[in-house]
């Protein structure tokens, strides 16, 4: 996300500027590509539970079934594969850095795509309501993360680049 400039993509929502915005803290875009890679997670679900809890927004695990049907076909028949894609090329030829930069602005924009449908269907759900951004953002990570493994935690650096984010200018 953060190797392009969000201006030249053309869908914009609130769930993608957070997801840009947070993905450049530190340690959140490390963490979440070794989550994609370990343990196959969807990196917009992650960022879409963060989002969530600033929203004051409570994540079931039923609700998270019905959010990852969602997204889960286009993701692996379109983003997984230009993700595919781009990791197999070998930097032999002298279109390879054009070639990636085009293939990651493919696999952006299909991210971004997962993104906008994640808030259309976001707009049409009503969802239990909490008031402790913190304590929403980690349990809504965990109900994802559990659904993965079960030991995994969710890390500090997340919650605390969905905390730094402002929502119409506030936060918790």
């Amino acid at each position: 996300m953060k190797h392009l400039s969000v201006e030249k993509l053309p869908i914009q929502n609130p769930v993608w500027d957070f997801s840009v915005a947070v993905y450049q803290q530190p340690g959140v875009a490390n963490y979440c590509i070794s989550l994609q890679d370990k343990h196959n997670a969807l990196v917009n679900l992650v960022l879409f539970c963060c989002w969530l809890g600033t929203c004051r927004c409570r994540l079931s695990e039923e609700t998270l079934k019905q959010v990852e049907q969602v997204i889960v076909e286009y993701n692996l028949t379109v983003t997984q594969t230009l993700r595919v894609r781009r990791r197999a090329l070998t930097k032999t030829g002298a279109d390879y850095g054009a070639v990636k930069a085009k293939l990651l602005e493919e696999e952006l924009y299909a991210e971004q795509e997962e993104q906008n449908a994640l808030f259309a269907w976001f707009r049409k759900i009503t969802f239990p309501a909490g008031r402790d951004c913190e304590a929403l953002i980690t349990a809504n990570v965990q109900v994802y993360l559990d659904s993965l493994d079960p030991d995994l935690e969710c890390p500090r650096c997340l919650i605390d680049a969905a905390l730094k984010y402002r929502i119409g200018g506030v936060a918790e």
